[in-house]
């Protein structure tokens, strides 16, 4: 699953494993701020961290964007709305979601 615009070569399967133990560590149902956290568990982990940066490279938007539609298909979840003002510092907005 790689975006057109991001860089050849670079697959969100890079960090997929990282993304799934952060959703298996919140209890289901998941609140609709389930992006928001995702992003406050890697930037909080120090290894997380290191992996999302590897893996965000220089283009932390298409990263992010590829990171939001991994948590939406991983939940199952769909959009309800948009957070202008996350807690995470990775990310400037997310996509809400709910059931």
């Amino acid at each position: 699953m790689c975006h057109k615009f991001y860089k050849k070569g670079t697959h969100i399967e890079e960090i997929e494993d990282v993304l799934k133990a952060i959703l298996r560590q919140i209890k289901i149902p998941y609140p609709n701020n389930i992006t928001d956290l995702v992003f406050l568990a890697l930037e909080n982990n120090p290894t997380y961290l290191k992996q999302y940066k590897t893996y965000a490279n220089e283009d932390t938007h298409i990263a992010n964007a590829m990171i939001g539609k991994f948590v939406k298909n991983y939940t199952g979840m769909k959009v309800i709305g948009t957070c202008k003002n996350p807690r995470s510092k990775l990310i400037k907005s997310y996509t809400k979601l709910g059931y």
